[in-house]
């Protein structure tokens, strides 16, 4: 951070290094010589002060003539010094409400005129985003006002004191008074500041302005007094400005906040009961072109219409940004010699937009962290979409791709706050963010991947029980913390750390199914936090896992997560060769290859994939010999054979192509013929048995004597006589038929 010499600011401001460090001493500034020096941003930030300070001295005649500088002071509303230089007329990060360049706000400043100058008014609210000019504003106020006989303006920032106590900041208003006003600073103290401050102090300087002359209090950033860490003022602080807001007419207060009134605690809105509110907001594109065309007016750079429209298109009317972005292209034109005579045109604004956003990142910061939690995590989504607009139900949606699993009030009710801040619009039933550069900067500082931890503090109650619960969880107590997680889950969904301390509870307790399913959605919104234990849970149920499908499923879903995981690479190679090897053996070699590469087994990939070229040989070889194409079958059945000849039926598709003929079809005729001698040979040896029967009962006949017996015995011989002589005649036949069969197959095989 840079350091300015007293005796520099001095020269600058026209006025002696004495009466300088008088006043930056009274403001509790540790300089004691004209070699002292102070931060840079600290002199900026109080510029104005020191100016308006020095200005009411001068007209008291509280310094001499000699304490002057001979040099006469800038105009801050120029661009060209005395000794014709040039200088860049946008102003950044300091209020503009004290110099000429303050454009706009016509409407605006006669409302709050018109309310202070009002009997039956005691106050007013102005709210407005971070950053959007609510300061500049304050200080146009003070201005306007020092100019007219009805007001001291006294401008009073409370960012820097909100850890004060009552008494300590009433004392720092009181200097702040006497310093603004010209009054001699009240010096009757007592132990009791406070009752001195309302009873003592505010009449001594209202007895010592003029009569119809009233006192003006421009407080700034007041709402950050409106903090749970600032118990004090809620039980001090506001009660005793309630009081203080009644206490005269000619006291009247003008507080600036960055919140809007309905957001602020209810003890916070008791004290502005019935007080009036103004919203600060863009610009119109009449005043931000007025402020883009500053330049104009001393003729240092131009503008063409179409970069004006442009830069109006881009900021939307912030003021800050416009500022911003129109200070650095006109630093960008000066420093090419011979590029500020020409008009600046819409590419020159394109080159100059990151720049300027790198440039604002400080104070961008400081508007963001203005956004409340649920704010932050949906125009973080609605930036990574683009400039287009987005409906309500696409923007839910892209929520939820994002890892918010429920959309919960808070996150339902964000568009609407943040239309109401001006920072989107709705048209045609499509929202818009109305400021693209602002867009432009959350897309790629804030993108919702690193915002999503913005959602655990949405929900304050959802917080707290998970800060319960975490105390538990340290104390060993699962039980109790899994009851007070689920409770905080209940409140918020998307509560990440949350989520992740209930899985590491049901990953102790050995419920495996519930950690997964817990952490495979936490992945969704947040692969860093979760991947570990995800990749813990999901080797664990591999190893427990019986079907070898599921085992491998399982071990996948981990070397997805984590490509070169040890134990899920050596055990995915085993199963899926396993696999190839299964689909091998059943010529499926395509699924076999798919496998083994998988696996990367290299020498059965190489098998595999010389067995895919041999059996496309194979099956073509196949179709020529269907289409008697035999010589291109011979052709290819060589090249198989010179490869592997024990190829799967190489031998008879050979043969084939040689001869014509099938010894897979002679051997299937011959296996055939073979069954039916065998079958003739099993009923002949049947004929043989039943002969011998025959014999037998012949036999039994011939002993009989009885003669009726005997002649049907003879009878019965006959005919077992003439049956034998037919089974003679079919015994020969069977016989020559099978003799036949043998012949006409040794036949056969000679041919072949």
């Amino acid at each position: 951070m840079s350091k300015l010499r007293i005796h520099e600011l001095a020269k600058e401001l026209n006025v002696s290094s004495k009466v300088l460090i008088h006043y930056l001493q009274q403001v509790d500034l540790d300089v004691s010589s004209h070699m002292s020096s102070i931060d840079a941003d600290t002199f900026l930030r109080i510029r104005p002060n020191i100016e308006a300070k020095l200005s009411s001295w001068k007209s008291q005649g509280l310094f001499s003539t000699h304490e002057m500088r001979t040099q006469q002071p800038s105009k801050e509303s120029s661009s060209i010094s005395s000794t014709g230089k040039k200088y860049n007329p946008y102003i950044t990060g300091n209020p503009v409400g004290q110099s000429d360049t303050f454009i706009g706000r016509t409407d605006l400043l006669k409302t709050v005129l018109n309310t202070v100058h009002n009997p039956n008014e005691s106050g007013m609210i102005l709210y407005g985003q971070r950053c959007i000019g609510k300061t500049s504003v304050l200080h146009r106020l003070a201005k306007t006002l020092s100019k007219q006989t009805q007001f001291v303006p006294i401008y009073f920032d409370l960012q820097d004191k909100a850890a004060l106590s009552l008494d300590a900041l009433l004392q720092n208003l009181a200097t702040h008074i006497s310093q603004h006003s010209g009054i001699l600073p009240f010096d009757n103290w007592t132990h009791d500041i406070q009752s001195d401050f309302q009873n003592k102090l505010i009449p001594y300087v209202l007895e010592k302005l003029p009569q119809k002359t009233g006192l003006l209090v421009l407080f700034d950033e007041f709402d950050i007094l409106d903090s749970p860490t600032h118990d004090q003022a809620v039980n001090v602080f506001f009660p005793y400005f309630r009081n203080l807001m009644q206490l005269d007419s000619r006291l009247k207060f003008l507080f600036v906040m960055g919140r809007r009134p309905q957001d602020l605690s209810t003890v916070y809105l008791s004290l502005f009961k019935g007080v009036k509110s103004v919203h600060i907001t863009l610009l119109q594109p009449k005043e931000t072109e007025a402020i883009i065309r500053l330049s104009e007016q001393n003729n240092s750079l131009q503008w063409s219409d179409t970069a004006i429209d442009h830069i109006i298109q881009l900021t939307g009317g912030h003021p800050y940004l416009t500022q911003q972005l129109c200070q650095v292209i006109w630093d960008e034109k000066h420093e090419k010699r011979g590029k500020a005579k020409y008009p600046v045109e819409t590419q020159d604004v394109d080159i100059a937009i990151s720049k300027a956003l790198t440039c604002a990142t400080n104070s961008l910061e400081w508007l963001w962290n203005g956004l409340g939690p649920a704010e932050r995590v949906v125009i973080s989504a609605m930036a990574s979409i683009g400039p287009d607009g987005i409906s309500r139900d696409d923007l839910e949606n892209r929520l939820q791709e994002s890892g918010v699993r429920i959309l919960i009030g808070e996150l339902r009710d964000a568009p609407s706050v943040l239309e109401a801040w001006h920072l989107i619009q709705t048209t045609n039933n499509s929202i818009y963010m109305r400021v693209e550069m602002l867009r432009q900067w959350i897309a790629d500082k804030k993108p919702l991947y690193r915002v999503r931890e913005e959602m655990d503090h949405i929900l304050p109650v959802a917080e707290n029980l998970f800060q319960a619960a975490y105390q538990l969880y340290q104390g060993g107590d699962l039980k109790e913390t899994r009851q007070l997680l689920q409770r905080a889950l209940g409140h918020n969904p998307n509560h990440m750390k949350a989520n992740q301390l209930l899985a590491e509870i049901f990953l102790a307790e050995g419920n495996l199914d519930e950690a997964r399913e817990l952490l495979e959605t936490l992945y969704k919104s947040n692969p860093s936090l979760a991947k570990p234990r995800l990749i813990q849970t999901l080797l664990s149920l591999a190893r427990l896992e019986p079907d070898t499908s599921h085992q491998l499923t399982l071990f996948e879903k981990v070397l997805a997560l984590e490509p070169h995981q040890p134990e899920a690479l050596s055990n995915c190679s085993r199963l899926l060769e396993s696999k190839g090897d299964n689909a091998f053996q059943q010529n499926e070699y395509e699924q076999a290859l798919h496998y083994y590469e998988r696996s990367g087994v290299t020498e059965k990939i190489n098998g595999v994939k010389q067995t895919i070229y041999l059996n496309k040989l194979y099956l073509e070889a196949i179709e020529f010999i269907h289409n008697n194409n035999r010589s291109n079958a011979l052709e290819l059945i060589i090249k198989i054979i010179t490869m592997a000849p024990d190829f799967r039926e190489t031998s008879r598709y050979f043969h084939l192509a040689v001869t014509g003929n099938d010894i897979k079809e002679i051997e299937n005729r011959l296996q055939s013929q073979n069954t039916v001698t065998s079958d003739l040979r099993k009923e002949l040896l049947a004929l043989k048995n039943r002969v011998s029967v025959l014999e037998k009962e012949n036999k039994v006949l011939k002993n009989c004597t009885a003669v009726q017996e005997k002649r049907e015995l003879q009878e019965r011989i006959q005919s077992l006589e003439q049956e034998k002589l037919e089974l003679k005649s079919l015994q020969h036949k069977l016989k020559t038929m099978i003799e036949q069969s043998v012949e006409k197959a040794r036949q056969s095989r000679l041919v072949n």
